[in-house]
């Protein structure tokens, strides 16, 4: 699973609930503070960790194509709650299709070149700036197992407790720009939280998105709880079915026609 699938709903989320004041970082708790560690690993340690708990990338590379489904719930909205589907293909297409009771499909695609977005009852409209800079990341297939590449510049930002895990946490800036820190757990290698910087139509957006329940299928690890938060928002997605090696059309991914 894509590690942010679902920030496209928080910045989607936009048009329909209101928010008071723009979005600010959130809040950490006291034992969640930065400290030094004398046994420091090197970038390429935590990386190699993390590609080996998550099943190696020979496992990986057997993977061409995933779809995914589940459901959501908002926290913060009277639990409004709806499913998802997620259309993911090597090396670098992806579609994520929420359903909203009541407002119906919101839709956000990448064709390898081009990112689109689209809300109920309007235009499919063409990503831009950063927002098409993150879009490039998330769809990378691979991502998992090819951090370097995708993160050209990748720099170790100490120890910090996420919840009761200490974490190894590496800042990751792509080539366009787009910045994401990663936590990997010390015991683990695990991928146990990420934060970023989302567009939204009006609005930039501080994401933290906490990942939980790992199973395997077809030999890597997945996160099937993910939990997003922002100073507007809270998102609780949890996976219910995942197929690999599916056949899926390259249609699928392009931008809907007016």
């Amino acid at each position: 699973m894509k590690r942010r699938l679902a920030a496209t709903a928080i910045v989607l989320l936009f048009t329909f609930f209101p928010h008071s004041q723009s979005a600010q970082q959130v809040q950490k708790s006291p034992d969640a503070q930065s400290k030094s560690s004398n046994d420091t690993p090197t970038v390429d340690q935590i990386i190699s960790k993390y590609v080996q708990a998550i099943g190696g990338a020979a496992a990986y590379r057997k993977l061409t194509s995933r779809v995914i489904k589940g459901t959501f719930v908002i926290t913060d909205t009277q639990n409004l709650s709806g499913a998802f589907e997620a259309y993911e293909k090597a090396p670098n297409k992806s579609l994520v299709a929420l359903n909203f009771p009541d407002i119906g499909i919101v839709r956000e695609g990448y064709n390898g070149e081009i990112g689109w977005s689209q809300e109920p009852q309007e235009e499919a409209q063409e990503m831009t700036g950063a927002e098409l800079a993150s879009a490039k990341v998330d769809a990378d297939f691979y991502k998992d197992i090819r951090l370097r590449d995708v993160f050209p510049k990748l720099t170790f930002r100490g120890t910090e407790k996420v919840g009761d895990k200490l974490t190894h946490k590496l800042e990751g800036v792509s080539k366009d720009g787009y910045s994401e820190t990663m936590y990997f757990a010390v015991e683990s290698g695990l991928l146990v939280r990420t934060d970023s910087v989302e567009e939204s139509p009006s609005d930039k957006i501080v994401l933290e998105v906490y990942f939980e329940d790992y199973r395997e299928v077809d030999g890597i690890k997945i996160p099937f709880t993910a939990r997003h938060r922002s100073q507007e928002l809270n998102i609780i997605f949890k996976i219910s079915e995942v197929k690999h090696n599916v056949p899926i059309e390259d249609a699928r991914f392009e931008k809907p026609k007016s």
